[in-house]
């Protein structure tokens, strides 16, 4: 009888014990799924401000005229007869062929336009791309690039011969190599963004 007593007592601590675990995960789950909702409000929030603010930026970029001097009440005109308010920098990475990446900036708005990448312009079926998917990036390409000249060409627009032409983005250094040549690179530049 003291055998079954001891028995029942192991079983109704074993049962305690499973009920309180069983409790302890229902907390942590309910826990969990709070935690997991406020993220994913968080994230919903985050995800429409940085939309609201690249919808800014882009009507900043188009209402600009890209052009320094002007009146300060209303700084994206510019003076239409002043100078180009656009920048140019080569960049530090090289695209494929040998073109260096050039980044094209405007000082009175948030305009940042990049060398478009050539790949994109390539007719050949990507993996998984239909040949609608790789019209419509051939043509994307076409029309970006067709804007990065435009801003270029703009960005040409300036009495002073030296800032026609793109600015090295970062110092050039020289050092050697482990075979004892000299060789140069640029630094890369801290401030470009």
């Amino acid at each position: 009888m003291a055998e079954k007593s001891i028995d029942e007592e192991i079983k109704e601590i074993q049962l305690q014990t499973a009920r309180l675990n069983l409790e302890r995960d229902k907390e942590a789950l309910a826990k969990f799924r709070a935690d997991e909702a406020v993220r994913h409000r968080n994230n919903k929030q985050r995800q429409a401000q940085l939309q609201s603010d690249r919808s800014t930026k882009l009507a900043q970029a188009a209402r600009c005229k890209h052009k320094q001097g002007g009146d300060p009440k209303s700084p994206l005109e510019g003076d239409a007869m002043a100078d180009s308010a656009l920048y140019t920098m080569k960049m530090p990475d090289i695209l494929p062929g040998g073109m260096q990446t050039i980044m094209i900036k405007c000082l009175r708005c948030p305009l940042r336009v990049f060398t478009p990448h050539p790949s994109r312009a390539s007719k050949k079926l990507r993996e998984g791309e239909t040949r609608a998917q790789m019209e419509a990036r051939v043509a994307e390409y076409q029309k970006d690039l067709k804007e990065f000249d435009r801003l270029m060409e703009e960005s040409r627009k300036k009495k002073s011969p030296e800032s026609r032409e793109p600015m090295d983005c970062g110092v050039t250094i020289s050092g050697r190599n482990d075979d004892g040549e000299m060789v140069f690179w640029q630094r890369p530049c801290d401030v470009a963004a």
